[in-house]
């Protein structure tokens, strides 16, 4: 059942199906954050990741079995922000993130998921967030930059309310 389990683990974090249908069979209930859970959850997860960024692809670092558990560390590949992504207008920028996900397998398949992404460190990369360890006057300098980069981003890339513009 291991082989199985890291099968289906494989799938969610190493496989390349179409953008429009991710391959995640064998998913039965994945803990995630909106849209929802189980797999069609995970593959609006998916999806949502490749339409912010269309290179979205993922690496398995380590892979550690214990008991019921399988806990993989992985890291994207560098991946431009070239769509919209979470309401964020495509920066252009190039992102890498690291995670780790735990899976708890039962019957072969992922029963259970925990994820963790550095999603604060994507942001920095997009230009969203000010980086780390810069000055109180050079991070509201940022903060009031950014909320003219992103309103240009918005009009250039026709996006309001979080929902390209129909044409």
């Amino acid at each position: 059942w291991v082989q199985e389990a890291m099968d289906n683990v494989a799938v969610v974090v190493e496989d390349r199906p179409p953008a429009d249908e991710p391959d995640l069979l064998g998913l039965r209930q994945v803990e995630l954050p909106e849209p929802g859970r189980g797999p069609e959850g995970a593959k609006a997860f998916v999806r949502g990741l490749r339409n912010g960024f269309p290179g979205f692809y993922v690496h398995k670092e380590d892979v550690v079995v214990a008991g019921d558990k399988v806990i993989i560390r992985f890291k994207t590949e560098p991946m431009k922000h070239d769509g919209q992504y979470l309401g964020i207008p495509p920066t252009g920028r190039v992102v890498q993130m690291t995670g780790i996900g735990l899976y708890r397998v039962k019957d072969g398949q992922i029963d259970e998921t925990w994820l963790e992404i550095d999603a604060v460190g994507g942001l920095i990369q997009m230009g969203v967030l000010p980086p780390y360890n810069i000055n109180t006057p050079r991070r509201v300098a940022f903060a009031i930059g950014n909320i003219f980069r992103m309103a240009f981003l918005e009009a250039k890339h026709q996006i309001t309310g979080g929902r390209k513009k129909k044409d």
